[in-house]
């Protein structure tokens, strides 16, 4: 079965959202806090992952990102962006990746959800995964049916704690229903779904609280990094959704890392003064 036909048609078209909108320390009024009736987390683990993102913010690269002038997309994984006489080349995927990372942690147990029109089966996903190549799956990591069932009995298991905080709905036959909403006017690339499950399962460090919450993170974060460049929201474009959902919202709410300085997720590329310079000698 094709992915697109399995789970384009299933994508969320509604949100169930609430009007209030609160504060969290420190980062205040900021894009990211969602509408819901806030619940202030008590978790340590929590609480000190969001301080671990505090402790490792890059304050040139913040600035830059807080003040940049958004020129042009090049693809759903790179765009243009100008800040003072610079001009940089962003690797919009790695920048989602940490931005929704830093939002859910924010955000955690205040999400806004997206319902699916119809469910979707996790066990049917995480087949589609072991098909693909990219899965990487052989012979020796045993039978694909008993993987993909295997990937469908742990988040089933895992269901209560992922809705409760993370409004990732799923059900107790093995069917998702929801995802949060990270950012509004964004949903992530379906075709991407498959992988997702398959990783979260897998991939997720369940035996500890703190190390659970930051590995589940980092995975619902890349799965929303994705970008579809074909998307059917309300007919916009991604070019639209770049310039007009997703900049705005690294602009107004984006902690850059420290080893963004060294990952080419940002890239100089030109300084306009030294351009001026080589028209004057033309």
């Amino acid at each position: 079965m094709e992915i697109e036909n399995m789970v384009e048609d299933e994508m969320p078209k509604d949100t169930e959202k609430s009007n209030k909108k609160s504060d969290i320390a420190p980062l205040k009024n900021i894009a990211f806090l969602s509408r819901v009736n806030r619940v202030e987390t008590q978790l340590i683990s929590i609480i000190e992952l969001r301080k671990d993102i505090e402790d490792n913010c890059h304050k040139g690269l913040r600035e830059t990102f807080a003040q940049h002038v958004y020129v042009g997309a090049i693809s759903p994984s790179q765009a243009l962006i100008q800040y003072s006489t610079k001009l940089f080349l962003c690797d919009t995927r790695k920048i989602l990746a940490e931005m929704f990372y830093q939002y859910i942690l924010y955000n955690f147990q205040n999400f806004d959800t997206y319902i699916f029109n119809n469910k979707i089966s996790i066990y049917e996903l995480a087949l589609m995964c072991l098909d693909m190549p990219e899965s990487g799956w052989t012979p020796e990591d045993g039978d694909k049916d008993e993987l993909a069932r295997k990937v469908s009995d742990i988040l089933v298991d895992k269901s209560e704690m992922l809705k409760d905080y993370f409004s990732l709905g799923i059900d107790a036959d093995g069917n998702l229903y929801s995802i949060p909403v990270l950012i509004d006017d964004y949903v992530p690339d379906p075709r991407e779904l498959p992988f997702f499950v398959t990783r979260v399962a897998a991939e997720v460090d369940w035996n500890t609280e703190k190390e659970c919450f930051r590995t589940f993170a980092r995975e619902l974060a890349s799965f929303f990094a994705n970008v579809p460049k074909e998307s059917n929201q309300n007919d916009k474009d991604w070019k639209w959704i770049t310039e007009h959902v997703i900049y705005p919202a690294i602009k107004q709410c984006f902690i850059p890392p420290k080893r963004f300085i060294n990952n080419a997720a940002i890239l100089e590329i030109a300084n306009l003064p030294n351009l001026y310079k080589v028209f004057e000698r033309c």
